[in-house]
């Protein structure tokens, strides 16, 4: 009950940790959301590189175009 708002109390029970209380902060969804984004921009230049393509670090963080951007480009060459 003395704990502050957004932490919830963890009791691990393995081989040396009776009895030991840790608490950890809640994530935020947003968190959670920008760990997602920056690991599948991660998974996807390895698998880039595994399949023999050069890939920088510039080229993984800039911003990809909106759907309907890539929508209309494709649309005026059909």
């Amino acid at each position: 009950m003395g704990f502050s708002r957004g932490f919830r109390i963890i009791k691990l029970y393995f081989v040396g940790f009776q009895d030991k209380v840790f608490s950890v902060k809640k994530t935020s969804l947003q968190a959670k959301v920008a760990y997602c984004a920056k690991t599948r921009r991660s998974n996807y230049a390895a698998s880039l590189r595994l399949e023999g393509y050069e890939v920088t670090e510039a080229e993984s963080k800039r911003e990809l175009p909106e759907r309907e951007a890539v929508l209309r480009t494709y649309r005026k060459l059909a």
